[in-house]
């Protein structure tokens, strides 16, 4: 038997993390192109083995946060460890929060892709020389310069903070001392180019309490929420693909969603997203003082998802029924009897069956495009004023605001635009 030692296998391949020496740079619109032709922008396939490009294209990757992170920061939205008070050289999962989160009337939650790294939207979007597209508007940059500029409330002119999860991040990387997605860590470097990646240790290379997406989110909402937001604050959260459920949330736009209404387990998150039909789901005149307050918390959640149409334009929903909703009444009460602060909202068999969900919609909440009509993780690039128009809006309206009604999907010829302004 014949085999080759390590010494004589082709070695990894290695690129450092600067722009400079890749062969790119950051031109005046912020967009990344190449040194030897600007009009072009970055290229993944640079050469026919798949090992050099992935890690090349981690090389500059690196380039982009590190350039994202420092634009945050001077933003005063810089980087915090979790768990909370983790020294920077321990096991720790990064997110980004606004420097003085306590003295915010609002705060805006965005819970990202587990694809994406922190901060970043898209890298599709930032290596794009669109109009949607650039380090800008491909990363949390655009989306926090338009909240500085933005009103908590009609009383409270100061800017909503900002809170952005990690959920892409939750490998711990020994070696180099920090959080890194699994795009990352297939990256890192190995013994030679034809060696497959390091093992994940379930223990050694996964933090404390952030564990899973599941177990982030869960500490994000109970912790940092309950830790450096005031507990009179409001909070609106963007939940890309994955999402959560707290009873001091005032809205949610859900980018991409996955679920469908008849798999949300917990009737309160049901009632939330709750769009407008003709049964109501309960009288408010009912309802104790305790679920009459959480009644007007409800219809606040909206869909963005890939499509043709103009961002903001109110879609036809294929799935809309008009079919009552028998025990509603009772799944609510008992959903807020519990004084449990925060409520996951959690997939599998599901305590409604389709026939008394909330409503029977795809998503159970009206459904909008995006502006984005092909990739899902461009869709915060294309609506993030969309979206912080409707935070906005519900902010203003307070207790008055309810959702649109939705459109059923015989009425596609009639598509309305609605002006979230």
């Amino acid at each position: 038997m014949f085999r080759r030692v390590v010494s004589v296998l082709p070695p990894d391949p290695h690129f450092p993390a600067n722009l400079g020496e890749l062969g790119y740079k950051v031109n005046e619109r912020d967009e990344i192109v190449s040194v030897k032709n600007p009009t072009e922008g970055y290229r993944f396939f640079n050469n026919r083995n798949e090992r050099y490009n992935e890690v090349n294209r981690e090389a500059i990757n690196t380039c982009i946060r590190n350039e994202v992170l420092a634009r945050l920061a001077a933003l005063d939205v810089p980087t915090i460890p979790l768990p909370l008070g983790t020294p920077s050289t321990s096991p720790h999962i990064p997110i980004l929060a606004s420097a003085d989160l306590k003295s915010r009337s609002r705060v805006i939650l965005i819970l990202n892709e587990a694809s994406q790294d922190l901060g970043i939207w898209a890298y599709r979007s930032i290596g794009s020389l669109d109009a949607n597209g650039g380090l800008v508007n491909g990363s949390a940059i655009s989306f926090v310069q338009h909240l500085l500029r933005l009103p908590s409330s009609p009383t409270d002119s100061s800017p909503p903070g900002i809170i952005i999860a990690n959920i892409g991040q939750l490998l711990w990387y020994r070696g180099g001392k920090k959080a890194v997605s699994f795009q990352t860590w297939n990256a890192l470097p190995r013994k030679s180019a034809v060696h497959g990646p390091m093992k994940i240790d379930d223990v050694k290379n996964r933090v404390d309490k952030n564990e899973s997406v599941q177990k982030h989110v869960a500490y994000v909402f109970e912790e940092v929420l309950g830790s450096l937001v005031k507990k009179e604050a409001l909070v609106d959260v963007v939940g890309l693909s994955n999402g959560g459920y707290s009873s001091k949330i005032s809205a949610i736009a859900l980018g991409n969603p996955l679920h469908s209404a008849s798999e949300i387990t917990n009737p309160a998150f049901a009632a939330f997203l709750k769009a407008v039909s003709s049964t109501p789901l309960l009288r408010p005149c009912l309802l104790t003082a305790k679920l009459r307050l959480a009644y007007l918390r409800f219809q606040r959640g909206r869909a963005y998802i890939c499509d043709s149409e103009p961002v903001g334009t109110l879609l036809p929903d294929p799935h809309l029924s008009t079919r009552s909703e028998p025990g509603a009444k009772s799944d609510l009460a008992q959903a807020f009897s519990s004084d449990s602060k925060v409520e996951i909202m959690t997939f599998g068999d599901p305590l409604m069956s389709s026939e008394s969900s909330a409503d029977s919609s795809s998503f159970g909440c009206p459904i909008f495009a995006s502006g984005e009509w092909a990739y899902s993780e461009c869709i915060m690039s294309a609506a993030y004023k969309e979206i912080c128009a409707f935070f906005d809006e519900v902010a203003s309206k307070g207790d008055e605001y309810v959702n649109v009604e939705i459109l059923p999907a015989k009425a596609e010829e009639d598509r309305e635009e609605v002006s979230l302004t």
